[in-house]
């Protein structure tokens, strides 16, 4: 049994190192340490304080894009049945055009002439879509009807689609190559939190202030995080051949067909899970007839992606790697139980307990804590120790089960349990979210 674990560690390290090689000389990337035993990329590096200020810039960042897609959570459940429907209606409609537009940025290896063309302007481009957030959170603020607020909650979700990922590559810029996963375990840990702080700093914002403040709040946050990546020059990687971008090879370079096939059936697959026993019945024709489409668009989706071959949106030679496809489920789960819960949890100690959205938040600090602990605990021994299949094993097992624990909660559960279960399942959320 040990050898065999051992052998599936080597092995998945092993598939790692190759993919990213692969990728690196695909790009050309590829780095070779000079006398002194220190690569170009490590020598281009920031240091001191102006990495730190970098580092906590970038973790606010994407604490504000975790932080609005969970601080309406307490406001949801605060105003009644009414506000309810039409407030997760809205929330739907943001993140709908958030992880459309988010997706191929997040996921596209691009070839060497798109990805280093576009690497020029990075930091100005992460800027652009914090600005553009910034813009969509104020009209969501000052929104005078439903129809003004689905609005703006769209063009706060196409800034948000370019924080998570702009963040990741600036860090991955600023930072020495075996550093990287600490640092961006400490990022994404903290950064997470905002997901469960949401429903604390929410329900304050709306029992105390106007619900208005829950996107207010994007505003000085977001202003701090440009002025400090305004003042530091992040190093530039690319090589001298790249230095002069050409708009129309770039815009070649995009699988466009590929991001449309995909947003359709996107779309009409959480149309049809947003709409099933809600606006219509599940075996009503629109329902089916949207289940049926999006599996139709899925096939036609894949074909063209294989058709494309590296140059598709997600080349599936690229898919097919064991070390990708299980990655991204493992992220895909890990995010999905930090979603429900959250939900879950201000259901719970509002509707069931009876408490105020203030206390209902403060009654998720255990979560929120052992999430942040182990996070970064986690990242640390990861960079030091080289193994990460036994972290993301464990924290898919430690989540699950304090995830299920959490469903036996009563409205006479003690205090103990509650916190307990939170403990359990935020521990596993923390040890894996970066894997």
């Amino acid at each position: 049994m040990s050898n065999t674990r051992q052998e599936s560690e080597i092995s998945s390290r092993d598939d790692n190192v190759t993919i990213e090689r692969s990728l690196a000389e695909k790009m050309g990337h590829t780095q070779e340490p000079d006398a002194d035993g220190l690569s170009e990329e490590n020598k281009k590096s920031i240091t001191g304080l102006k990495r730190l200020i970098v580092v906590g810039a970038c973790t606010m960042a994407t604490f504000l894009l975790m932080l609005d897609i969970s601080i309406v959570a307490t406001y949801l459940t605060l105003d009644g049945t009414d506000r309810l429907t039409f407030s997760h209606s809205v929330l739907s409609s943001r993140c709908l055009v958030a992880s459309i537009i988010n997706f191929p940025q997040r996921l596209v290896p691009r070839k060497r002439n798109s990805s280093e063309t576009l690497a020029q302007g990075y930091q100005i481009t992460y800027v652009a879509f914090i600005g553009i957030f910034e813009l969509g959170s104020l009209l969501s603020g000052v929104a005078g009807s439903s129809n003004m607020l689905i609005i703006a909650r769209a063009i706060a979700g196409i800034g948000a689609s370019g924080l998570m990922n702009g963040g990741l590559t600036i860090i991955r810029f600023s930072v020495p190559m075996e550093k990287t996963a600490s640092y961006l375990g400490a990022m994404i840990s903290t950064a997470q939190l905002g997901i469960l702080l949401g429903p604390l700093i929410g329900g304050a914002l709306t029992e105390y202030a106007s619900w208005r403040w829950c996107f207010y709040i994007n505003l000085p946050l977001g202003a701090i995080v440009v002025l400090a990546l305004y003042f530091i020059r992040i190093p530039d990687h690319r090589l001298p051949s790249d230095i002069k971008p050409k708009l129309l090879p770039i815009l070649q370079s995009f699988d466009l067909v590929g991001f449309a096939i995909f947003a359709g059936t996107a779309i009409m697959l959480l149309l049809a899970v947003e709409w099933g026993g809600n606006k219509y019945t599940w075996n009503n024709a629109t329902i089916i007839g949207l289940f049926c489409g999006s599996a139709s668009a899925l096939g036609v989706f894949l074909v063209w992606e294989h058709r494309k071959g590296m140059k598709a949106l997600l080349p599936l030679d690229i898919l097919k790697q064991r070390i990708v496809w299980t990655s991204c489920l493992h992220m895909f789960f890990i995010c999905a139980n930090m979603m429900t819960t959250s939900y879950y949890m201000a259901v719970y100690f509002q509707a069931v307990r009876d408490k105020s959205p203030t206390m209902s938040g403060v009654y998720l600090l255990p979560s929120v804590l052992s999430q942040m602990a182990l996070g970064i605990i986690a990242g640390i021994l990861v960079t030091r120790l080289g193994y990460y299949f036994p972290w993301a094993i464990g924290s898919g097992a430690l989540a699950t089960i304090g995830t299920g624990l959490l469903t036996t909660l009563t409205p006479t559960t003690s205090v103990v349990k509650w916190v307990f279960f939170q403990i359990i399942a935020g521990a596993g959320r923390g040890m894996g979210i970066q894997m």
